[in-house]
């Protein structure tokens, strides 16, 4: 079975990368002095691992017509009860459907830990048998994974003495490493933390996006 042993995988994988960054501040601990990275992320025992999937743009539509239609019945059904935080819910609704951002699949933000160890993301997109194009009038799809339409990672960074964003490159199967708010505290700001964003591709609307993070 094909994902039989999936969660043993990632497993591996989890503490391969906990491993990379312990590595990661042993170096930086011998760079800056000291040995808070390490220590702090030893004591920490707040590790986690995300397996996250960023929507094409087309799922992200359906899911936001289905979110719609849900809170239409649900306004309908409390007969359009206010409910209390309903005016701050309402701003935050009315910035996400503006398309001010609409070209980001995540906002510009901080990781608030020491290190995030990023595996170079996956991206997929959708396929279609011509069985099931012809037999069927709501074919189930199937995906296949294709290289970057774009050759990056869709991460982008902001580097502040530029003044500018920039995409992030890296070859397959290799990790990133980006640097959180708790190093540059820890290292008393030798270690600067990384302003970043994942870039959406507009011109490919069927285009997901997949990886693995783990947050140290």
């Amino acid at each position: 079975m094909e994902f039989k042993n999936l969660g043993r995988n990632f497993q591996e994988l989890g503490f391969c990368m906990m491993e990379l960054g312990l590595c990661l501040a042993r170096i930086c601990d011998k760079a800056i002095g000291g040995n808070e990275l390490e220590q702090s992320l030893l004591d920490s025992c707040a590790v986690k691992g995300r397996l996250i999937h960023y929507h094409s743009h087309s799922d992200a539509l359906l899911l936001k017509q289905l979110e719609r239609s849900r809170a239409t019945s649900k306004r309908r059904a409390n007969n359009i009860k206010l409910l209390q935080g309903s005016e701050s819910n309402s701003i935050a609704r009315d910035a996400n459907s503006s398309r001010i951002h609409s070209n980001l699949w995540q906002q510009w933000h901080y990781d608030y830990g020491i290190f995030s160890v990023l595996t170079t993301p996956l991206f997929i997109l959708p396929s279609y048998s011509e069985t099931s194009k012809t037999e069927d009038s709501f074919p189930a799809s199937c995906f296949d994974e294709c290289p970057s339409p774009t050759g990056h990672t869709c991460l982008q960074i902001y580097d502040p003495n530029k003044k500018r964003a920039i995409m992030v490159r890296a070859p397959p199967e290799s990790f990133i490493i980006q640097v959180g708010e708790s190093a540059d505290i820890i290292s008393k700001g030798k270690l600067r933390s990384t302003l970043h964003s994942v870039h959406r591709l507009s011109k490919f609307e069927k285009l997901s996006r997949e990886t693995f993070v783990v947050f140290l």
